[in-house]
């Protein structure tokens, strides 16, 4: 998976092994200590509604799998600030004066748009 490749990535550039699980590990924990105060929070702002409170309650279990699921999206967001940093840049903006020019070609076939709808319900 996604971090497998990371990892071996990190190893090969001298990183070691313990310091990397060390890593994964705190990191993991600090996403779960965030996790469980966003719950007891939002116990909090529940309880006025004790139905939904109650139902909450039984999604518990988050806590412990959303951190799982926001380390891999750091990681997929760490190889595309390394891949944007290793390929050469393509992106060509475009100027204000041609930003200009589209949004008034878009909001004058808008506006055609309606008047033609308008008149097309006059019609019938």
């Amino acid at each position: 998976m996604i971090w497998t490749f990371a990892t071996i990535v990190l190893i090969a550039f001298g990183y070691s092994t313990v310091v990397v699980g060390l890593s994964y590990l705190l990191i993991y924990s600090l996403y779960v200590m965030v996790g469980v105060i966003n719950f007891i929070s939002v116990g909090i702002l529940l309880k006025p509604y004790p139905e939904e409170r109650h139902f909450y309650k039984h999604l518990w279990w988050l806590t412990l799998t959303l951190p799982l699921y926001m380390f891999l999206t750091a990681w997929i967001r760490l190889i595309g600030v390394i891949n944007a940093m290793t390929t050469q840049a393509t992106w060509k903006m475009r100027g204000f004066t041609e930003e200009w020019q589209r949004l008034l070609a878009v909001l004058r076939d808008d506006r055609r748009t309606i008047h033609n709808h308008y008149r097309r319900r006059k019609g019938k």
